[in-house]
């Protein structure tokens, strides 16, 4: 059984689809073993709560640098026996510290077509798809690498760039379509691929 912990500092669009999967037993060898926010504020810390996940905080803003909060993470993180971490809408980036003591057991995404915008996070990443004129852009599943950025592609799949389209519009596309890819990447490290 994979023990996976889930990292969260927002509303939870990214972890409801997990919380689903969970409910109706979709994913194979898998327990969410616990939900960790960046913030105390993070309404996804109600959505786990509510689907009976336990719920811990590791607030930002109560450390005095990244490098202290970084390992109060790791430490909670190896406190849950975490087997598996999914960045669902977590900030501010892992540290090298989390990213290595975890290296190749970090599933993320990202509002891109990875490599395309590989520096940018994802508000950035629309934000210069839709100024650069783009016709198309996409989201990107993977694992992370030994510095916290993308290694092994789990799965990519592009969206069209409307005429019309804003930042909000086009943040909601990739939100969806990164939800989808993400859970496939949760259910394929849970085959063993």
């Amino acid at each position: 059984m994979i023990n996976a912990v889930v990292l969260v500092s927002d509303d939870g669009n990214a972890l409801q689809p997990i919380l689903d999967s969970v409910f109706f037993k979709e994913i194979l060898n898998f327990k969410l073993a616990a939900v960790v926010s960046s913030s105390s504020e993070a309404y996804a810390l109600e959505r786990a709560s509510a689907a009976g996940i336990p719920t811990f905080i590791v607030d930002r803003e109560l450390f005095p640098n990244n490098a202290s909060f970084s390992l109060a993470l790791l430490n909670k993180l190896n406190d849950l026996d975490a087997d598996l971490v999914v960045l669902a809408g977590f900030l501010p980036e892992l540290s090298q510290s989390i990213a290595g003591a975890y290296s190749g057991k970090i599933i993320g995404t990202k509002a891109a077509l990875y490599p395309a915008f590989a520096d940018a996070d994802d508000e950035t990443a629309v934000s210069n798809a839709l100024s650069l004129g783009l016709k198309y852009t996409g989201a990107t599943a993977y694992l992370a690498n030994d510095f916290g950025g993308v290694g092994k592609i789990y799965g990519q799949k592009p969206v069209e760039i409307e005429k019309d389209e804003t930042n909000e519009t086009l943040s909601r596309k990739l939100m969806e379509v990164s939800r989808e890819l993400g859970l496939e990447a949760i259910k394929s490290f849970c085959r063993g691929n």
